[in-house]
């Protein structure tokens, strides 16, 4: 069978100088290889993956216990397809991942060690806390950061945790055709109901939308291929780039790879902020992919799907997601970035914010009072 993957897995368990260690090597990749490995409590451990680029894969980085291995996680040092962890106590037992990332960002688990611990027997040791009390310990603190969005309420906000990457599927024979103005002309276009995504993609930030692209995306590339639209009609638009010459596209969710749009589908040369980019994925209100002309792209494209990139609690295999953030929001809001109202609370629109504050209906009714001048005794 010929080798796709060479796994070179390299145990160093012994516990004097010297250097004994176990090598497992699997040229089986048909299925993602998983190896059962026991070391002694004290004892070194080193994991170690080559030639995994074979597979289309890049920027590999592990994971324990599906958390990512930082450079001060547990004294580990982790460079890539290696992982060095020089003292092993019985609560760095569990499974190790290798993820890595292919050239269009499609994550693909590499290689699996399910790794046990051998107490030591006569250690005394600290108790260890239960695995609530070790999240909270470890929990990263909220921080004033100028990279906050948290729907203009406060700026203090921190990496959102225990999110994983799922995929939600649009089935674009759905989509009603449409036509947007571009200049003196209008250009076909797809639209994809904002409600199928809960008029909410803020958990997508970092993510990517993936759809076959019509050939009018290549030839007219001054022409937006794809269209979001926010609660108060702020358009943004993807043109692609030159480089991209595949038929599927990859559309990163993030303000960098979008303009703001004058009109319809005319781009402007203004960028978009990272707060306006955010603000209309809080409150989308319409989704448009170019259209062909032409009954047989028509037909072809109508065929494809729109892949978006959601986050999600439970962990499908897709990995871990490191760019959805998590407010510390004031009372009366809730969501990750402060986006929705606590109930008994309403959203009042004004000028203070243009994402609306969440007001009690006793403060609500209390401001309506005093600005109609209505006394407490009408």
């Amino acid at each position: 069978m010929s080798s796709l993957l060479g796994l070179l897995l390299l145990l160093l368990a012994s516990l004097s100088l010297s250097l004994g260690y176990v090598e497992i090597q699997d040229d089986s990749y048909e299925r993602i290889p998983t190896h059962e490995v026991v070391v002694r409590e004290g004892a070194r451990l080193k994991l170690k993956v080559s030639r995994y680029q074979n597979r289309d894969a890049y920027l590999a980085h592990w994971y324990h216990n599906d958390r990512l291995i930082t450079d001060n996680y547990r004294n580990c040092r982790a460079t890539y397809g290696e992982l060095v962890c020089p003292s092993m106590t019985p609560a760095d037992a569990g499974r190790y991942d290798l993820w890595g990332h292919s050239r269009d960002n499609v994550r693909t688990r590499l290689a699996t060690a399910i790794v046990q611990v051998e107490a030591l027997p006569g250690i005394r040791r600290p108790l260890e806390p239960s695995a609530q009390v070790l999240i909270d310990t470890d929990e990263e603190p909220f921080e004033e950061r100028d990279d906050c969005f948290c729907s203009g309420v406060t700026g203090r906000c921190r990496t959102a945790r225990f999110l994983y990457r799922a995929q939600k599927v649009y089935n674009l024979t759905n989509a009603q055709g449409i036509r947007l103005p571009s200049g003196s002309t209008t250009d076909r276009y797809l639209s994809v109901p904002a409600a199928y995504f809960e008029k909410n993609l803020l958990s997508s930030y970092g993510g990517y939308f993936r759809f076959y692209a019509p050939d009018e995306c290549w030839t007219e590339r001054t022409k937006p291929c794809m269209v979001l639209v926010g609660k108060d009609d702020l358009r943004l638009g993807h043109v692609l780039p030159e480089n991209n010459q595949s038929p599927w596209v990859y559309v990163p969710i993030r303000e960098s790879s979008w303009a703001v749009l004058t009109n319809s589908t005319d781009p402007a040369s203004a960028p978009v902020s990272k707060f306006s980019f955010m603000s209309v994925l809080s409150r989308l209100k319409a989704i448009y992919i170019r259209a062909p002309n032409d009954r047989q792209s028509t037909k072809r494209a109508s065929d494809s799907q729109l892949t978006v990139d959601v986050a999600s609690a439970q962990n499908s295999g897709l990995g871990w997601i490191g760019s959805v953030e998590e407010c510390q929001c004031h009372p009366g809001y809730r969501g990750l970035s402060c986006e929705y109202c606590e109930p008994s609370y309403l959203r009042k629109y004004d000028a203070f914010s243009p994402n609306g504050l969440c007001l009690s209906a006793h403060d609500l009714w209390t401001m309506l009072k005093r600005v109609h001048n209505i006394s407490d005794d009408s």
